[in-house]
């Protein structure tokens, strides 16, 4: 899995990228619901477990030209080229789902793991947006995803209109 660095020079090379194409592209922000007090619960190694799985779990669903990558402790970026927010959507609904019905296993203990989603989109036709932008708009969204319960997908529209 690639690390924040990684990611952050990425984003700078797919936006020109998608300017230059005329393509758009969707960021998708994922953070593990309530991690901090599984990890207080379980312990950390519990939690690095998960962690790992869940990303295994996650790059099942992305094609081999998407990327995941470590946004912070317990949250993921994943960079999809070439992606109209419509198909984010599907695919980030997958990764929910996935990673909802998936029974975590360790040490004979089984845990149940779930996980919020932001997304924001680029349309390099319209948008001049620039990377602090998008991640910005993806984790509004996220937040988003976090007051409303939980284990959500939500859209940061450019209007900054909530849809789901």
């Amino acid at each position: 899995m690639y690390n924040h660095r990684f990611l952050q020079t990425f984003l700078e090379k797919e936006i020109s990228r998608s300017k230059r194409k005329q393509v758009n592209f969707c960021l998708v922000l994922i953070d593990v619901d309530n991690f901090k007090s599984f990890n207080d619960l379980y312990g950390h190694q519990t939690g690095d477990f998960i962690l790992k799985e869940l990303c295994r779990l996650l790059t099942l669903c992305l094609r081999e030209y998407d990327i995941l990558a470590r946004y912070g402790g317990k949250e993921f970026a994943v960079v999809l080229a070439d992606t109209k927010v419509n198909a984010a959507v599907i695919v980030a609904e997958r990764m929910r789902e996935k990673v909802a019905k998936h029974i975590f296993i360790i040490n004979n203990m089984k845990y149940n793991v779930t996980a919020s989603f932001g997304i924001a989109e680029i349309a390099s036709h319209v948008d001049t947006l620039k990377r602090s932008d998008l991640i910005n708009n993806a984790d509004k969204a996220l937040l988003e995803s976090k007051r409303k319960r939980k284990n959500r997908v939500t859209v940061c529209s450019q209007k900054k209109k909530w849809f789901r």
